[in-house]
Parts: C-alpha cells; structure tokens; sequence
C-alpha cells in the first residue's frame, strides 16, 4: 500500500504515453490573471531509484522517488514573463474540446453544443483575435475551477469529504475507507499550482499538477475533466495497493494480483524464468518500499508487444510506472520472480472505471 502518516510530497508526475502538449511552470506570486508568470519546463521528469543518481537529482524540483515523470534533459527552463495564458489556452483548448465531445456523445448527436472561444477549431479558418481572447478567457476560468477542486479535495477532512472530488467515485470510495481505517487521512490547504502539464492515458486528456499547500510540501495531482466536473484520481495521488509489497512477497499467491509498480528491463534469468528466449525480465519496484521483485513476460504475444512499446529499443534503462497483473507459478521455487499476465495502465491511474469495464465485458 501507499506509505502511512504524512510525508513529505515533493513529488514528481511522471507522463507515460505521449509527450505532453505543454509544461507550464508557475514560480511567480500570485498576480493578475493576465499576467501570471510561468516557466516553460524543458521535458518530462522521471522517478529515480539508483544512490548513484542522488546528486544528479538533488538538483531537480521534484524528488523523482515518488511518482510519475520524464528525466529533465535541461535543468534551467525558459522563463515567459507575459501571455502565459495564451499558451494556457492553447493547451486547454483540447481539454475543452473533449469536455463538448463528452457531452456531445452522451446526447443527441443532432443538438447543438456550444463551447466557448473555441468554435473556430472545427473549421479550417484561424482563430482570429476575438475568438483567441475568448480562448483566453474560457482557458482562466478552467484553470481557476481546476484549482478549486483540488483546493476543496486536499482541505476535506473526511473520507467521505474527499471522495465528493475524485473519479470512479464508487469504485474508489470503499477503498478510500479501507485505506485511512490504517493511516491518518492528510489535510492540507491549498497555496499554488508550481507546475502543470496535460497528458493522455489511452487518448482521453488528463492534466497532471505539482502543487504546493501552505507548510510547503508538495502533492503531484493527477486530475481529468468528465461530465461530472473536474475529478482528482485519488488511487494515484495515494498509490494504492490491495496489498502491501512485503505481504507479497511473504505471501507470494498464485491467484493475480493488481499492483503499481516501477519496471525496469532486466536481465535476472532463473528457477522457472531461466530461458531469455523464452521470457523477456522486468525489474519491479515499489514506491516508498526496498523490495523488489522480477516480472517476466512471455515473448511474442500482444503482451510482450505492449512492453516494447513502452521501452523501446534504446531505452533499457527507463524506469516506467505502470499497473500489472502478476502471479507467483505453483510450486515456484523462484523466491522473487513472478510472472506478468497484463498490463493495465502506463500511468498509476485508469483511463477507464475497471469495475465497468469488466461489467460492460460480462453483459456482452
């Protein structure tokens, strides 16, 4: 499970997929919303495990332990002292876009439906300077609704507080339960938005926040437009586990088991796992614990496939947080090496409610 008690949050969220539109950071005081300042960060950031990295990323802002985010390749970031929010809304106009389409799709496909400074993307003429203000003015107030909820989600005192502002609300909320019945439920209040990138998971926008509460500590927030609103993933914000990596490993069960882990291509080859022409190794971490374990997955299948792809050729030595299934072999003499059956989610967080997926699959 997520570590317990309150820590120290300054976190990293790490994109998996696809290389984010925009990365906005916002180092300045608060100022009038036309003239907010941002720093434009360089690349996406990524979680670290090696001691030999500490004094490489001693000098990054976030600490890579903890979350999701690609290595910065550059560690100065260009500063943009004015028309932050035209790169803001240029940004948001895709997060916009999805939101009409959300509605769009659960109505009649007949209606019309209106979203505002943005209609001139469906055409093939330019913007124009009206509608580029209107852009403007419908990506400031997102951004002051973003922030808002999160605000809300991270002062709530109750499980029950909380979860009015998180996805997959059902599914989530007897978790949540479960969770703070072992640890303290964190409160803390909201100071600012340090840093702000929009993403994807399986092509639905996500928008992935650094943010600092006023005792200073950071919360990197995963949160998604739907047509309830503006939702914070809250399994990713805590990482939870079904079971704590030591329980695992002490249990080692055959049944599968979903997990948030960090992999790492690997080459340990042994026990039942000892053909490398057979089985391709991942090295499996987890947040805020030292234990480790192997997963392999069979090569040739669509499985093995869908790890090329998140570690392609050249890139062995990227650490990737993803959501796997695995499983111990019956009989297994292998002490840490399990075997992956699936790969559900290249980020810490569900594109879609599993729970519905899985109904929508059983009602087919």
């Amino acid at each position: 499970m997520a570590d317990k008690g309150k820590e120290k949050r300054d976190d990293k969220i790490r994109v998996i997929e696809e290389s984010p539109d925009e990365i906005v950071r916002l180092d300045a005081p608060k100022r009038s919303p036309v003239e907010k300042k941002g720093m434009i960060a360089t690349e996406a950031m990524v979680a670290q495990i090696s001691e030999e990295d500490e004094k490489v990323e001693k000098e990054r802002h976030f600490d890579p332990e903890k979350e999701w985010i690609d290595e910065l390749e550059q560690k100065e970031a260009s500063a943009v002292p004015m028309g932050w929010f035209v790169l803001l809304g240029v940004g948001l106009i895709g997060v916009v876009i999805w939101a009409a389409f959300q509605a769009w799709s659960s109505g009649s496909k007949n209606d019309p439906v209106e979203i505002t400074g943005s209609q001139g993307l469906f055409t093939d003429k330019p913007l124009g300077k009206i509608a580029e203000i209107e852009a403007r003015k419908a990506a400031e107030k997102h951004f002051d609704e973003m922030e808002a909820v999160v605000s809300a989600f991270l002062s709530a005192d109750s499980v029950e507080g909380k979860a009015k502002y998180v996805r997959h609300r059902e599914r989530v909320l007897p978790l949540m339960q479960q969770f703070y019945r072992d640890r303290p439920l964190e409160v803390a209040e909201f100071k600012s938005t340090k840093e702000y990138r929009i993403t994807s998971l399986e092509y639905r926008p996500f928008l992935a926040l650094k943010i600092e509460d006023e005792e200073g500590e950071f919360h990197p927030i995963l949160v998604e437009d739907t047509k309830e609103g503006i939702l914070v993933d809250w399994e990713s914000f805590v990482c939870y586990q079904p079971v704590l990596p030591e329980s695992y490993l002490e249990e080692r069960p055959t049944e599968s088991v979903r997990l948030r882990v960090y992999a790492t291509p690997d080459h340990f080859y042994a026990y039942e796992f000892a053909s490398e022409s057979e089985f391709a190794c991942y090295q499996l971490s987890f947040r805020n614990s030292k234990e480790l374990l192997y997963g392999f997955v069979k090569k040739g299948g669509v499985l093995d496939q869908k790890f090329r792809t998140v570690f392609p050729e050249g890139r062995e030595k990227k650490r990737q947080p993803l959501i796997l299934k695995m499983r111990f072999l019956e009989g297994s003499k292998a002490p840490r090496s399990v075997l992956i059956e699936e790969m559900e989610s290249k980020l810490w967080a569900f594109a879609k409610d599993p729970a519905k997926v899985a109904s929508s699959e059983k009602g087919e």
